[in-house]
């Protein structure tokens, strides 16, 4: 198991921190930083649904799976902002290097 994080600071000033556990698929996933998503605990459905992703399935799918975290976000009748779900993917990506 390997560990990682990654800080994005995205178009418009928002930032965005992801913490990883990993070895070949993702184990563990923290996602933080100053942007606003309500309801809050939608965070928790996006993470859980990253947790258990092959890493390199990760990185060939990942406009697919930003897509997928979008559709959490409408099936939860969720708001994000100041971040978009392939922010979240981006920093994960790096934290996963």
């Amino acid at each position: 198991m390997r560990t990682g994080y990654a800080v994005r600071k995205v178009a418009g000033g928002k930032m965005v921190r992801v913490d990883a556990v990993f070895g070949l698929n993702l184990e563990d996933l923290t996602i933080t930083g100053d942007f606003f998503l309500h309801p809050e605990e939608t965070l928790r459905a996006l993470e859980h649904h990253l947790i258990g992703t092959p890493l390199d399935g990760l990185k060939n799918r990942d406009r697919i799976i930003a897509r997928e975290l979008d559709g959490i976000l409408r099936k939860n009748n969720a708001l994000l902002i100041g971040i978009a779900p392939q922010d979240i993917l981006d920093a994960l990506l790096e934290a996963t290097r």
